[in-house]
């Protein structure tokens, strides 16, 4: 009966935050994005985790730790401080960075929910207390000694074989070395085929200033470039992960399975440790702790909803890689928390983008990370008096 009556009372409110997530709706205004020229850098290039190319969007504030040894990046939705992953800095300095994060928050009207903390990372948010919330799971290869023998990869040669059949090549290019202006058509065609929709905040959008600052790697056909994959590099060199995956129509089967197989190749030359592959939402959830009211929700969403979502179908195409999955989780003060952090992000990660162009500036060699913070003001919004 108490299992009863946590799916009436938690489930519609899942299953609307998920549907949410799942097919996009309307944003709020965002708020003017805080950038710290100091501690950029400590974001961008001192780290371990690619994912901190994500603070180069422009859509996130920053809080750095009281002795400075700590950052985090988040969004602000209403009254919801979204931050996108765990801190960046040494554990033993996140303690006293969340005690502050929280009391800004609390000084604002707002709480503060952690999107896609890592598994390693839930000892931490279950001592400050905070219901820890599976959201899917994501895939990770290991570099070395990746091949594409052994039977376990057969679906990919398959796939390898039907691009290269069709005439595909794959051609790599350095940040600041790919074909802005023959990338920019197969973005505008990709966004125009989802009726104008692109996602953002935990993830790139297109945008030919950020985009040269990646390493992109170009699919042509017959008639040209009919995709691209841009992919991050960690600070320190040991994570590569995707980013934009764009095509058109025209691309023939395994064009992008040929373009992520390309970029493997470059991270083990560069000497990586992990090529990541993102998150398959909703995946995994059946095998992910802890198995709470909404776990179960979202699983049998997962199963029986594919034709709606095609939630399954993205999982199949990262699985033909043979990745290692890991949990990714929500973190929030507690299960109605947690619905209203999943509403706020998918807000964050839906709201409008301008429409693509190429700029002039684009085809210029890339800003420095002096240059791209000069000029970033502003700080979270404040509640008013009153």
């Amino acid at each position: 009966s108490v299992l009863l009556y946590r799916v009436i009372y938690f489930g519609p409110a899942f299953v609307l935050a998920l549907a949410l997530l799942a097919r996009g709706g309307r944003a709020e205004p965002r708020a003017d994005a805080a950038v710290l020229p100091t501690h950029a850098a400590f974001i961008l290039d001192g780290g371990t985790r690619a994912e901190a190319a994500l603070a180069r969007l422009g859509d996130k504030c920053f809080h750095v730790a009281p002795a400075g040894d700590a950052v985090l990046m988040y969004g602000v939705q209403g009254r919801h401080w979204i931050v996108m992953g765990d801190p960046y800095g040494p554990p033993a300095a996140w303690g006293a960075l969340m005690d502050s994060v929280e009391t800004a928050a609390r000084a604002a009207g707002a709480r503060v929910a952690i999107y896609k903390a890592d598994a390693r990372s839930l000892a931490f948010w279950r001592a400050r207390g905070h219901t820890i919330q599976p959201l899917g799971q994501e895939a990770v290869i290991v570099v070395h000694g990746f091949t594409l023998d052994g039977p376990e990869r057969r679906e990919l040669r398959r796939k390898l074989g039907q691009a290269r059949k069709a005439g595909i090549v794959v051609r790599a290019y350095p940040p600041g070395a790919a074909p802005l202006a023959a990338l920019t058509p197969v973005a505008v065609a990709w966004r125009a085929a989802r009726r104008g929709r692109e996602h953002t905040f935990s993830m790139g959008h297109f945008d030919p200033v950020l985009l040269a600052g990646h390493h992109v790697f170009a699919a042509e056909g017959a008639e040209g470039c009919c995709a691209f994959l841009s992919v991050w590099v960690s600070g320190d060199g040991r994570e590569w992960m995707i980013d934009l995956m764009r095509q058109t129509d025209a691309a023939p089967s395994g064009t992008m399975h040929a373009l992520i197989v390309a970029g493997i190749g470059a991270a083990q030359s560069a000497g990586a440790d992990r090529f990541n592959l993102c998150m398959a939402p909703l995946s995994g959830l059946d095998s992910l702790g802890p198995a709470t009211p909404l776990t179960r929700l979202g699983a049998a969403l997962y199963r029986r909803g594919e034709r709606w979502h095609g939630l399954a179908g993205l999982r199949r195409f990262k699985e033909a890689f043979r990745p290692d999955w890991q949990g990714r989780y929500l973190v929030a003060d507690g299960p109605l928390h947690a619905l209203a952090a999943l509403r706020a992000t998918h807000r964050l990660v839906t709201r409008p983008l301008p429409p693509i162009t190429l700029r002039p500036e684009a085809l210029l060699p890339p800003a420095t990370d002096a240059a791209w913070d000069a000029g970033r003001t502003a700080a979270p919004p404040q509640r008013k008096a009153g």
